[in-house]
């Protein structure tokens, strides 16, 4: 049997993963879904209201899970990720730790959002370009007080 494939093509496929960092916390969670998620269509990973709601059909995590349960799973996630794809990412142990501590927190934090808000498509679009507009008020406020002195 090994030697028997179910892929017909002389060539297997090869999946090429981008490699998001877990520092940015929308592209992370999008990359999360689809790259480790289950599902047959993109269609019923959004098509949800909460971003929990979104990892619970991706089978990523247990639907009605207690406490314990959600954070098992949100263990597992972040075993998997570091085990599957971020111990081939470029980089030093310096930067493979600040990877590691920021998955966790990232999953940890959004995960635990979800669970006491619901947070549509919508307000995580919102949200994103909300923060992008503080740090250009942010910076123009650097600057005018820089040409104030």
């Amino acid at each position: 049997m090994l030697g028997t494939s179910l892929y017909k093509d002389k060539y297997l496929p090869l999946p090429l993963l981008s490699s998001v960092k877990p520092s940015n916390a929308s592209k992370f969670f999008v990359h999360l879904l689809l790259s480790m998620g289950t599902f047959d269509t993109e269609y019923e990973l959004w098509n949800v209201s909460t971003v929990k709601e979104a990892f619970e059909n991706a089978t990523l995590l247990r639907r009605n899970a207690t406490d314990f349960e959600l954070a098992e799973d949100m263990k597992q996630i972040c075993h998997r990720y570091i085990s599957e794809q971020l111990l081939f990412f470029p980089a030093g142990t310096k930067q493979f730790d600040f990877y590691v501590c920021e998955a966790k927190k990232g999953i940890s934090s959004c995960l635990h959002a979800a669970l006491q808000a619901e947070t549509t498509n919508t307000h995580i679009i919102k949200l994103k370009t909300d923060t992008k507009l503080n740090m250009s008020a942010s910076r123009y406020r650097i600057c005018q007080q820089k040409k104030n002195f």
